[in-house]
């Protein structure tokens, strides 16, 4: 579990301060950062791969090659930098960082796990872009394995006004799972939501918080994690170190 902090865990946005998502040189500016979690995406190929990539499809010109179509040889050379998770979580254990996995795909958890498990690469990542079917997949796997309950952005704008019964029910619903914490548009996060999970003992993780006002309102709100492409920054307003 993220445990509460005085000043909040500086998780860094895939693509963080203009880098290309997902590369090699986004890693490299990790490693120069050394946040507390490094964000990247993971889909999964034809072929059971796990690849870091944001959308479903590499680009070529005009042509959407779906990843979940092409295997890893394949996506390789249309896009030859692609990463594997392999390799991510080699170079972050390596230099000492954490991860934070987006599950762009749910079919990418089996993937993840044959990546993870050899390497016992455990309790240096969380979960994040997961629903409550998935948190089950991965709490039956292993205790040791952290995740984020993704709190869905279209629930929390429903005009019946039924978004806070929707998150309670998330919270309830969270005794029943173990969870790191819950994970929130930052944009609709409000006092009151951070009141009721520090009431039920959850921390709080918001996405993503890249404008000076918003990076205080969230410090202020007491919010565990802070996604950010920013994080020059968010240390210069929590006066936090690398």
């Amino acid at each position: 579990m993220l445990m509460a902090v005085s000043t909040p865990f500086l998780t860094l946005h895939s693509g963080a301060a203009g880098t290309e998502p997902n590369s090699r040189e986004y890693l490299n500016l990790a490693a120069k950062v050394h946040p507390d979690f490094v964000e990247v995406d993971v889909r999964v190929t034809s072929d059971g791969a796990a690849v870091l990539h944001h959308d479903p499809f590499v680009l070529i010109k005009t042509e959407q090659n779906l990843i979940v179509e092409k295997s890893l040889k394949e996506l390789l050379k249309i896009k030859p930098g692609l990463l594997t998770l392999g390799e991510a979580m080699d170079f972050c254990r390596g230099r000492k960082l954490s991860m934070n996995l987006d599950l762009k795909d749910p079919d990418a958890l089996e993937a993840i796990f044959r990546e993870a498990e050899p390497r016992d690469f455990h309790g240096e990542f969380v979960f994040s872009g997961c629903d409550p079917p998935q948190i089950r997949a991965i709490n039956r796997r292993s205790p040791s394995y952290n995740a984020l309950l993704s709190i869905q952005d279209k629930n929390l704008q429903d005009p019946g006004g039924s978004s806070m019964d929707y998150y309670s029910s998330m919270l309830d619903l969270s005794s029943e799972l173990y969870i790191a914490g819950v994970n929130i548009n930052h944009e609709l996060c409000t006092p009151r939501m951070v009141e009721m999970a520090r009431s039920a003992n959850i921390p709080v993780a918001v996405w993503t918080v890249n404008g000076e006002a918003d990076i205080r309102r969230c410090c202020e709100l007491g919010i565990d994690s802070i996604t950010t492409e920013r994080p020059d920054l968010f240390r210069q307003i929590t006066q936090r170190s690398t």
